[in-house]
């Protein structure tokens, strides 16, 4: 299991430029805006290959996380879903085909839309 600060440096392994991103991060709740911040900026421009691995890489530590990294996921990135796929527009079907299920199965628990 990755604890909150495992995760911090999880991204940066997977993501060439991530880690420049979120290296001054020591807080998880810090991590998980900016990766919304980041996924946001991939949706704008349209950039789904990126907006796919950022989704994969939160999805993963979901699956890995104890139970804080799960919580955060949980309030901080599920919870502005709704908010990343306002942003797609037209492509908001596209866009939740990158979702991984373990994300997408949280965001409709949520019932928020």
């Amino acid at each position: 299991m990755l604890n909150q600060y495992q995760t911090i440096s999880y991204p940066g392994t997977k993501l060439t430029g991530i880690s420049k991103v979120i290296a001054d991060s020591y807080d998880i709740h810090r991590t998980m805006r900016r990766f919304l911040a980041l996924t946001a900026r991939s949706i704008r421009a349209h950039d789904y290959d990126t907006t796919s691995r950022y989704f994969a890489i939160v999805g993963k530590m979901y699956e890995r996380g104890n139970a804080i990294v799960k919580n955060t996921v949980e309030n901080a990135f599920t919870r502005s879903m709704s908010t990343l796929l306002g942003l797609a527009g037209e492509k908001r079907r596209e866009v939740i085909a990158l979702i991984p299920s373990n994300l997408y199965f949280l965001y409709e628990q949520q019932g928020v839309r």
